[in-house]
């Protein structure tokens, strides 16, 4: 699990990334309305938080019960 939420909050970044890098501005979204890099942008942000998710569950799942 640890390396998969690693993977996915990396691949975010990237998306996330290369989205604004289309837009040239990473504000465009709000003047504009949709714009080329949108849809990565936000793929990119899910992907982030679908890692953060993932690595806040391992970490419960190995420490809810330090007796084990």
């Amino acid at each position: 699990m640890l390396v998969s939420g690693i993977i996915s909050i990396v691949l975010g970044i990237i998306l996330t990334l290369a989205g604004n890098a289309r837009n040239q501005d990473p504000f465009a979204f709000v003047q504009y309305g949709p714009n080329p890099g949108g849809g990565l942008i936000t793929f990119g942000v899910l992907f982030i938080i679908a890692g953060i998710v993932i690595l806040a569950l391992r970490f419960w799942k190995k420490h809810r019960n330090p007796n084990d």
